[in-house]
């Protein structure tokens, strides 16, 4: 009797917002000043007076009052996300990716709750209609309750909980953060949702335990009836035991309400509920222990680290499978029968549908969808994941276990993952627009107070360092997970975003040479370069290969130096290619889950080889056009991965030297500078200097080897069909080989000047063939040379790749510091030479001649 007097008063709190009805004190809902504090005197009084009149426990009180929120919250988010602005294009194009329906979800996903903060927090009483995105929003059921009155009582309810739970004046120490306030901590709150959520979790194992019971109990009378022999027998409690495995596992469609994560991560929002005190209550169903009853204190909550570490076990000996072809046929067959692999699948589905009843994991999506702070958030889900992390006092450290946190929870909850692609479409929502808000409404009312205030929202105006800063840890947690190839469109976002950002401003309106404007390196700062050395560019890897997706890459990384382009591809190759990766693993980093590389990314590498492999098995001269095409198409989204294998079968056939060329026409200007890169990688220029160990002679030293022959043969053919792509990282490198006093590579420059720059005569081995004739002719002009020479035989010569490998050259004083870097190797080559390294006479005249030729 006494609870339902509370109900009833607490039932006229949800009324008080009706249309047709007016309270305290005939108050019409125009007249109400949410923001003053004394506007729920009157319901705040009743229930004091109830409490005290009936001797009422005031806790009993407070969790009818949480009982009255989670309904009104939910009700809310009902009506938000079945209403038509849930169908618009924005909204169906995240449940699209997320795999399901709205009912099948165990929690509201983060645009639904986004939609519903909008909604609450753009609110005109006496408008009659609200519009979002431009669909109105109007209740035409008259059973709806509208949502002025649905704010209203949230806004009394939360004032009935201040004051049931603490002192009303605790709260306002809690509202200016930055002033440096203690944030307000409930002293029931926790405990009371600490206990719905343990009833929760103890009502789903009983549930299971039943369904256990009658499926053992229906499987052992099956048994006992029509079989009566000892064989029968043991084949049925064979069938009992895998019965009983199988339903023990099992658990209900859904543990927890949705509503109970959406009103707990509304009263953290509003100060009023530590996340990290619930964490003694909860109790994960991935954990396999029914039994627990709390955590120790530096214990984990969930076994999400421990699961991840699992996976990546066995997704890393997956991949070491893939291209392996057994020559066991029978085998092969009989491994597909083996019922080891259906239980592997099984648990895996298991596991999905545990971390999908994982409180843990609800909390943090509804956090991050109503308070919107990514470290608050993902601090609470590494409080409950890692072990001994509040016990860290290493800020580095305790970043890192946030971020193992987040890219585990990416990782095995495809909700998460979703939610935290949505989160970052939003958070990028007004920078790409310009647009502060998304909803709008008639403005003929008074604007009711928002319920959750906005903590984090990026202006137009954001600079690229603090948008770096904001996205930089949410991004790597998509891209080691691999989630982020759920939506292409956010990865265009990403690239039209940093392309407008890092594109420099132009003091004259009139210079149209966009192309040559180059930003300094200065600009960008560590976040920005981890933005795109592990998101950007690596992203492209776990995409479908597709010309669009890797031209709005090369949009954004055409405005950047050809250094720093090399050094983010390095960092795109590094550790290995392929399965070179997981080779250069120690089985600790395997078990610790410390992997440098996302295996999405390994993963797409070696199917990309495969194909790639597969191609250049069948590719000749009659065919070059229709399989250099199929290709270049494996190239596109992992352009390192075709370009290596090519270039180490070039070193070792100088026959497909043209037939690569033509293909390369195919190719994407990416995939072209990527062409430029590797080219510098094989000649011994990448930061690894892999390369720089292999012999660049024969083994009397006369000859340069096969492998830097072809490579000298192809770099001049290619930078002559494609003068455009980037010379200057094959140039500076053969200057500081000059430097050191290395004439070997020297072949290359000659390729590039005979072949790009057009000047074929400088081709020859030596002198000493010609006869009077030519050699007078020698001494003659360059037309004299070529003719004496070539014998009337002109060469097809790119004059665009003359011109554009001329003017390298001649800017920065490239070519005067080579000749000069050429005539100080001459007297090394004579008088330089220790005596350990003795050449032969011919060795040194054959390199001596090449010097001064070149």
């Amino acid at each position: 009797a006494d609870e339902s007097r509370v109900a009833s008063v607490l039932n006229a709190v949800n009324e008080r917002g009706d249309d047709n009805q007016t309270s305290n004190g005939g108050k019409s809902i125009e007249n109400y000043d949410l923001k003053d504090e004394t506007t729920f005197q009157d319901s705040k009084k009743k229930v004091r007076e109830l409490i005290g009149a009936f001797d009422l426990d005031p806790n009993r009180v407070l969790d009818l009052a949480l009982d009255a929120l989670e309904w009104e919250l939910n009700e809310v988010v009902s009506q938000c996300a079945n209403s038509a602005t849930a169908k618009s294009s924005s909204f169906s194009e995240i449940s699209n990716v997320s795999g399901g329906g709205v009912e099948d979800w165990n929690c509201w996903s983060l645009p639904q709750l986004r939609l519903a903060i909008d909604a609450m927090n753009n609110i005109y009483v006496g408008s009659g209609e609200i519009r979002i995105n431009g669909i109105s929003n109007k209740s035409s059921s008259s059973k709806k309750r509208s949502l002025e009155s649905l704010s209203i009582a949230i806004q009394s309810l939360l004032a009935i909980i201040r004051e049931l739970d603490g002192t009303a004046s605790a709260i306002i120490s809690c509202k200016k953060k930055s002033d440096g306030g203690k944030p307000y901590e409930g002293r029931a709150i926790a405990h009371l949702l600490g206990f719905k959520y343990r009833s929760y979790h103890n009502r789903a194992v009983s549930i299971a335990a039943n369904q256990s019971r009658a499926a053992a109990a229906a499987a052992a009378s099956a048994a006992s009836g029509p079989v009566g022999n000892e064989g029968g027998a043991s084949t049925s409690s064979t069938a009992t035991g895998s019965n009983t495995n199988a339903t023990t596992t099992a658990s209900p469609n859904r543990v927890y309400p949705r509503s109970l994560y959406v009103s707990t991560a509304f009263l953290c929002a509003h100060g009023m509920l530590d996340p990290h005190a619930l964490l003694p209550h909860l109790i994960s169903p991935s954990s396999g222990n029914s039994a627990k009853t709390g955590t120790a204190i530096g214990n984990p909550t969930t076994p999400l680290i421990e699961t991840y570490q699992d996976y990546c076990m066995e997704a890393v000996q997956k991949l070491k499978k893939l291209g392996v072809v057994s020559l066991n046929a029978s085998k092969a067959t009989d491994a597909s029968k083996d019922p080891s692999t259906s239980n592997a699948t099984d648990s895996a589905s298991n596991l999905s549908d545990s971390f999908r009843n994982d409180p843990i994991i609800g909390i943090f999506r509804a956090l991050l969808a109503i308070v919107g702070d990514w470290n608050e958030a993902v601090a609470f889900l590494a409080h409950a994941a890692v072990p001994g992390f509040t016990s860290e006092k290493d800020e580095s450290k305790m970043v890192f276990a946030m971020d193992a946190a987040a890219l585990a929870a990416c990782t095995l909850s495809d909700g998460a993952g979703v939610d935290v692609v949505a989160w970052v479409i939003s958070m990028l929502k007004d920078v790409d627009s310009g647009s502060n808000s998304t909803v709008s409404s008639k403005k003929d009312g008074k604007k009711l107070p928002p319920l959750v205030e906005d903590m984090f929202s990026l202006s137009p105006k954001t600079s690229l360092q603090e948008l770096s800063f904001i996205l930089r840890h949410p991004l790597e947690a998509l891209v080691g997970s691999g989630k982020i190839k759920l939506n292409s469109s956010l990865y265009t976002k990403l690239c039209q975003l940093y392309k407008r950002k890092l594109t420099p401003q132009k003091d004259d309106e009139n210079d149209s040479n966009e192309n040559e404007v180059e930003i300094d390196v200065s600009q960008i700062d560590k976040d920005t370069f981890e933005v795109l050395s592990r998101v950007l560019v690596p992203s492209l890897s776990l995409f479908p290969s597709d010309t669009a997706i890797a031209g709005e890459l090369w949009s954004v990384l055409k405005l950047l130096p050809y250094t720093l382009r090399y050094r983010l591809y390095s960092s795109w190759r590094q550790p290995g290619l392929e399965k070179g990766t997981l080779r250069s693993l120690v089985p600790a980093a395997i078990r610790s889950g410390k992997i440098p590389k996302s295996l999405g990314i390994i993963e797409s590498e070696i199917e990309t080889g495969i194909a790639a492999r597969y191609v250049l098995k069948r590719i000749s001269k009659e065919n070059i056009k229709d399989m250099g095409k199929k290709l270049s198409q494996t190239s596109h989204n992992n352009p390192l991965v075709v370009f290596t294998y090519i270039l180490s079968q070039i070193e070792s056939y100088d026959n497909m030297i043209l037939m690569m060329v033509d293909t390369f026409q195919f190719v994407t200007p990416l995939g072209l500078d990527v062409m430029g890169y590797c080219m510098l990688c094989s000649l011994g220029g990448g930061e690894d200097g892999s390369s720089g160990q292999r012999s660049r002679t024969t083994k009397g030293g006369l000859n340069t080897t096969q492998w830097l022959a072809s490579l000298e043969t192809f770099i001049g053919a290619f930078y002559n069909k494609f003068p455009d792509v980037e010379v200057r990282g094959i140039l500076i490198y053969l200057t500081q080989r000059f430097r050191e006093g290395e004439a070997s590579e020297l072949g290359v420059l000659r390729s590039l000047i005979k072949t790009a720059g057009g000047y074929g005569f400088v081709d020859y081995n030596s002198t000493a063939s010609l006869s009077e004739l030519q050699l007078d002719g020698r001494c003659g002009s360059r037309l004299l040379k070529r003719e004496t020479s070539s014998f009337g035989v002109v060469d097809n010569v790119n004059r665009k790749a003359s011109r554009h490998l001329r003017a390298v050259l001649q800017g920065d004083d490239l070519g005067v510091i080579m000749l000069i870097l050429l005539s100080q190797i001459r007297p090394k080559i004579l008088y330089s030479k220790k005596e350990s390294e003795k050449q032969h006479i011919k060795v040194i005249g054959s390199m001596y001649d090449d010097v001064e030729a070149v």
